[in-house]
């Protein structure tokens, strides 16, 4: 479709670009993005957890909501998520509107 033949900046200067920090505890649940897709950049290791997780595509467009999903909510996934480290200078970008995926 048109929406993959060029990427483009999202109009809204404020939701271009999200910055999460985490303090102890913190995480991030499963979710899926909005955007095409996502890139990510690491800048400092957690003392613990810090992984990050992510599916295979569950779903082709923003408006699915496949069965699947449920599975890895309660952990009962028949493909476990993959997991990476998110160590300092990691840069990921992936398809975070069909893959379900969280930071612990």
């Amino acid at each position: 479709g048109r929406e993959r033949d060029h990427p483009y900046r999202l109009a809204d200067p404020l939701g271009a670009c999200s910055v999460n920090v985490y303090q102890k505890g913190w995480g991030t649940g499963w979710h899926f993005d909005e955007s095409l897709f996502t890139v990510t950049l690491s800048l400092e290791s957690a003392s613990r957890g810090g992984e990050f997780e992510f599916s295979l595509p569950l779903r082709a467009s923003s408006e699915e909501l496949p069965i699947s999903v449920g599975a890895y909510l309660d952990g009962t996934a028949a493909h476990p998520p993959s997991v990476k480290p998110f160590a300092p200078g990691t840069l990921s970008v992936f398809a975070g509107r069909h893959s379900l995926h969280r930071v612990t």
